[in-house]
């Protein structure tokens, strides 16, 4: 049999004893499954490293983007909604829906100085870097303000007094 005429033998042949080859596996991985785990345990052991190398991993996907430039820029413009979601849902653990009682609940204003927000894209989510607890929205600069003072409330005190001591 040439290896052609021999796909086509194993292909006919799995359609017509699909279920026969699928419970004769089952009880296959199910009298040897022992055996199976210490397979696996020696090849881990002689090969500890992972499945999906995160290095190689981000190569593909550089590679990947190199060719097809232009793509996620014109994804994101398509999908404004879709990505502001996926963002809140990855990044912060939290839902549209979420976020919506968030902007109403502050009046759609930034929380720390008050300004009412233009447009939804204008508030930035605020969280605590070290719990990730999401603590409310806010405007761009305050958002940077906290950032650049690193969530530190001695520094703000600190700057605050500062500020005082001018007038």
């Amino acid at each position: 049999m040439t290896g052609n005429h021999k796909q086509e033998y194993q292909k006919q042949y799995y359609k017509e004893n699909k279920e026969k080859l699928n419970e004769y596996g089952k009880q296959w991985r199910k009298d040897n499954s022992k055996k199976m785990k210490e397979y696996e345990k020696q090849r881990y052991l002689e090969n500890p490293k992972p499945r999906s190398n995160p290095k190689q991993l981000r190569k593909s996907a550089a590679k990947w983007r190199k060719n097809n430039p232009g793509y996620q820029t014109k994804w994101n413009k398509d999908n404004p909604d879709k990505k502001r979601k996926s963002k809140l849902k990855c990044k912060y653990d939290l839902s549209h829906e979420d976020w919506l009682k968030m902007w109403e609940g502050q009046g759609g204003k930034c929380i720390i100085c008050r300004k009412k927000f233009t447009k939804p894209s204008d508030g930035f989510v605020d969280h605590n870097h070290k719990t990730n607890k999401v603590r409310g929205l806010l405007c761009r600069k305050c958002n940077f303000g906290l950032g650049f003072f690193n969530d530190d409330p001695k520094l703000t005190a600190k700057a605050t007094e500062y500020l005082l001591g001018d007038e």
